[in-house]
């Protein structure tokens, strides 16, 4: 269930850039020729690395390698002019929805040690808007901006707002304790590539009464007060960030732009509570199954949790039976042990699909041996009582885990992952076996070279790797580990074009929530023509080194205070250095692990985030409910006391 966070970048995650590299030492990793398919070291021009922050130190990682540069980002900025009619063009009313009217998602930002959180919640008077709850520090900053674009379109593709026909812009706030001072901020797309803003002013300065209170009050704000910095045609953002120190929380409401002073957007009415007609169901991923089954005890323990949780289904990994496999990938099933649990927990109304998962089984050597435990399943099943059976079969497998699949060979794992996929449905379907797998949320993501979407060959047609799989499957599990529901870094955002392209295949779909432990990742890209001067010129920042070989290399991530050791180490095993390349780090960002797991934000902050998702999903008609990794996991975090973000 461990993702690679290279592929996890296109889930926009905003960057940070962290200080010079604190290891004593050069972090290193091996570089395989075959992996990459590079015959020649000269001719690479772009890698990704990882520094994992792992308990027992750093870890060095790659997950990209390429001979071809990425696409050049786009220099000219394309502006649009939205169609309205009367005096107003409404961008949001923050009543339901990840995005607006222009597309823009919204998000917050923040330095520690403040923090701050962003929703779509319901104020005392039950009016739903843009919420932003935030602790402000001296020493740090935060607040929530919107965006006047859609963030996910590459940069050739985006449109920015043209705010031209417009005199002013209007929204409603309110405040918490009616201390909160807001400043007001914009950005236009060259401010946006900059990752700032510029300062219009407090937001209590256009407010009739001149502070921010408990009510909602109507600010106007002329746009002839926007800095003369800002061009107006291609506006990007709106930024709300506290000035004031300690807690807070601010509502945003019926943000829109209008040509005259008469009439104004009125305040939106409460929206009426609505009730699902389909509660959402909860799935549990549960790995430690031979553990389980070897203890009465942890049975009971198990099906206790599973009650008092909600659960109804479960993803139960299949333990080897007394025999194994005769050949890579099989499990065979010991039915002494499995019918007697398998009734308990059918007797509780759990349904149980047999779970297994290797990123080996994408390979074609090994779905023979896939194939042999789908059928030892079936066959489970058909000598089985009803009450003692399987309801389905599920499968974890990532081929993204596999070296190299972030260069020229992507296409052939992927393309032998759905053969396999199509194999185990040619053993399913006849059985009327319910099929189910994970999937990551980026198997519909853009190409990172071109930044346009990425198509997988598969018999005959080009289409979306998600897609494939979907057209495949009964049922899709997506790994949509994220902490937040809202933005465009969310388990909103991330789950959407999966469910509504399942809801068009008659297919259900489970949106997965992490609560294992996960590290801190330092994304680490690098790239260009190679650089050979190491011994006349050292870069005055971190720089990755390669040491080749002929069929291996060995990069090594070097900030200048390692390199007289890292040259002494070369120079004592003989290595000329003359043959060393170097490219300097040209972007790192920081992963933390607590955008994707819950395991150190509590309990509290994951049920509310199902609560917001589940809002906003359960629209789409593929939308099952959630599955929890793990229960482990889960476990740990329910009996750990309920923490704010990091």
């Amino acid at each position: 269930m461990r993702l690679p966070v290279f592929l996890m970048l296109v889930c926009f995650l905003t960057s940070t850039i962290l200080p010079q590299e604190k290891s004593p030492t050069p972090l290193s990793t091996p570089v395989s020729s075959s992996d990459w398919e590079i015959r020649d070291w000269t001719a690479i021009r772009r890698g990704q690395l990882s520094i994992v922050h792992a308990r027992n130190g750093d870890e060095l990682h790659l997950y990209a390698l390429g001979t071809s540069l990425p696409a050049e980002p786009a220099t000219t900025v394309v502006s649009q002019r939205p169609d309205f009619s009367g005096n107003c063009f409404q961008v949001s009313s923050f009543d339901f929805g990840n995005t607006n009217r222009l597309g823009g998602y919204f998000n917050v930002f923040r330095k520690e040690p403040s923090n701050a959180r962003a929703s779509l919640q319901a104020g005392p008077d039950g009016r739903l808007g843009l919420t932003l709850d935030f602790v402000k520090t001296p020493a740090g900053f935060c607040g929530v901006w919107t965006h006047l674009f859609d963030f996910k379109l590459s940069a050739g593709q985006r449109r920015y707002f043209d705010a031209t026909p417009f005199s002013l812009l209007t929204f409603w706030i309110r405040g918490q304790t009616g201390t909160e001072h807001i400043l007001l901020k914009a950005s236009d797309a060259r401010w946006e590539r900059l990752g700032d803003a510029q300062p219009i002013g407090e937001a209590a300065a256009f407010l009739a009464q001149g502070t921010v209170s408990s009510v909602w009050q109507r600010v106007v704000v002329p746009l002839s007060q926007f800095p003369r910095q800002l061009n107006r045609r291609e506006l990007a953002g709106l930024i709300f960030e506290p000035l004031n120190n300690g807690m807070g929380q601010i509502q945003i409401k019926d943000l829109a732009f209008c040509t005259t002073a008469s009439p104004l957007p009125e305040l939106s009415p409460p929206v009426m509570n609505q009730s699902d007609s389909k509660p959402p169901q909860k799935a549990l991923w549960v790995w430690n199954t031979a553990e389980i089954l070897a203890s009465k005890e942890l049975q009971q323990d198990l099906l206790r949790f599973l009650r008092g949780q909600g659960f109804s289904r479960i993803f139960l990994q299949l333990p080897e039976g007394k025999t194994g496999g005769s050949i890579p990938g099989e499990i065979t099933l010991d039915p002494d042990k499995l019918r007697p649990f398998l009734a308990t927990l059918n007797r509780a109304g759990l349904a149980v699909s047999a779970l297994d998962g290797f990123k080996n089984y994408a390979l074609p050597e090994w779905h023979d041996g896939v194939l042999r435990t789908v059928e030892n399943v079936i066959r489970y099943n058909r000598e089985s009582e009803p009450s003692e059976r399987f309801s389905g079969i599920h499968y974890d497998v990532e081929p993204y885990l596999l070296k190299g699949f972030a260069g020229p060979r992507r296409q052939a794992f992927l393309q032998g992952y759905l053969t396999l996929l199509e194999k185990i449905v040619q053993k399913t379907k006849p059985s009327q076996t319910h099929f189910g797998v994970d999937i990551p949320f980026w198997y519909d993501a853009t190409d990172e070279l071109t930044g346009k979407p990425m198509p997988i060959a598969f018999r005959g047609v080009s289409k979306r790797a998600s897609e494939h799989v979907i057209d495949l499957v009964d049922e899709v599990a997506i790994m949509d580990y994220r902490t937040a529901a809202y933005g465009a870094d969310g388990v909103i955002a991330m789950a959407q074009d999966e469910l509504a392209y399942a809801s068009k295949q008659s297919k259900t779909v489970f949106v997965g929530l992490e609560t294992t432990e996960l590290p801190d990742e330092e994304l680490i890209e690098f790239g260009g023509v190679p650089s050979i001067d190491l011994n006349r010129k050292v870069p005055n920042s971190r720089f990755v080194v390669l040491v080749p070989g002929n069929n291996a290399a060995t990069l090594h991530l070097v900030s200048p205070s390692h390199w007289l050791a890292l040259r002494s180490e070369l120079e004592a095993r003989g290595i000329d250095l003359v043959s060393l390349l170097w490219w300097p780090v040209r972007n790192t960002t920081l992963v933390p692990g607590h955008r994707l797991t819950f395991s150190s934000l509590g309990r509290d902050q994951m049920h509310q985030t199902m609560a917001e998702a589940q809002r906003e999903l359960s629209h789409f008609s593929s939308f099952a409910g959630f599955a929890v990794h793990d229960y482990l996991g889960y476990r740990r975090l329910l009996n750990s006391p309920s923490q704010t973000p990091q």
